[in-house]
């Protein structure tokens, strides 16, 4: 799992927008938005009372998914044999980087 974060605008640029591609594996993308019951399980149980995200979307090989607005909490976990993907992105800098677990750092 990639930590739950979101991205606000700073003195130096607006907030990072992002898109997310698989080119091996799965991966099921969290965001705000609906929730998605069926799919909360993928959620690593010890980070299930920390995040904001309750959406999922899962992603196969080369479809893209991203950001549903700028800012938005967001988080993604790999399917059971792992997955290699490719980050589309703006310019941030790392200020405007925010995590929703108190313990999470780069």
């Amino acid at each position: 799992m990639i930590a739950e974060h979101c991205h606000l605008a700073t003195p130096k640029g607006a907030a990072k927008m992002e898109s997310w591609q698989p080119r091996r594996g799965l991966i099921y993308t969290f965001g705000e938005g609906e929730p998605t019951p069926e799919l909360l399980e993928k959620i690593p149980p010890s980070q299930r009372e920390l995040v904001k995200s309750r959406h999922c979307k899962p992603l196969q090989i080369d479809e893209v998914g991203d950001l549903n607005r700028l800012t938005a909490w967001h988080f993604m976990v790999a399917g059971p044999e792992g997955a290699l993907v490719t980050e589309y992105g703006t310019f941030h800098d790392m200020d405007g980087l925010r995590f929703s677990n108190p313990k999470a750092k780069l």
